[in-house]
């Protein structure tokens, strides 16, 4: 039903996850370290978060979701609620993963704070081409961006 002009390329896209990464550490561990006994807290303030949890439901089944509304600014209030929920928490291996968006808004040093000796991690994402098209397509990216 798409029907471009002549002069329009069409490419097809899709999400593609990268390995866990620590919000106040060094650490890293790929997604696929997390098995179906682990429990994921999830923390989101975007607009869509259903692909993300698709994606975590392919690891582990207990995922309980903090959500709020895109751009949130996240309160102690908030933080707390999770941190709590955590602790309370009866899992062996529970973690804590929030978009990579939203981990810059977890920099702050009162937020911080309540979360600094929990396992926090953000799941990087990025949009990639299928393979057939990903050369054309970087050509023509590549091409415009030599001529301006």
């Amino acid at each position: 039903k798409i029907s471009p002009f002549k002069h329009q390329n069409l490419f097809f896209s899709y999400l593609d996850y990268g390995d866990l990464i620590s919000v106040y550490t060094t650490d890293s561990r790929p997604l696929s370290s997390i098995n179906n006994t682990d429990e994921i807290f999830l923390l989101t303030g975007i607009a869509n978060s259903e692909p993300l949890i698709s994606k975590l439901k392919e690891f582990a089944s207990g995922i309980s979701h903090h959500q709020y509304p895109d751009h949130h600014p996240f309160s102690t209030k908030n933080i707390a609620k999770l941190a709590s929920a955590y602790a309370r928490a009866k899992s062996a291996v529970k973690f804590i993963i929030t978009t990579e968006k939203d981990a810059q808004r977890l920099l702050i040093p009162e937020l911080k704070e309540l979360l600094a000796d929990l396992p926090v991690y953000y799941l990087p994402v990025m949009a990639k081409i299928h393979v057939p098209d990903e050369a054309w397509f970087n050509k023509i990216i590549n091409n415009y961006v030599t001529k301006h």
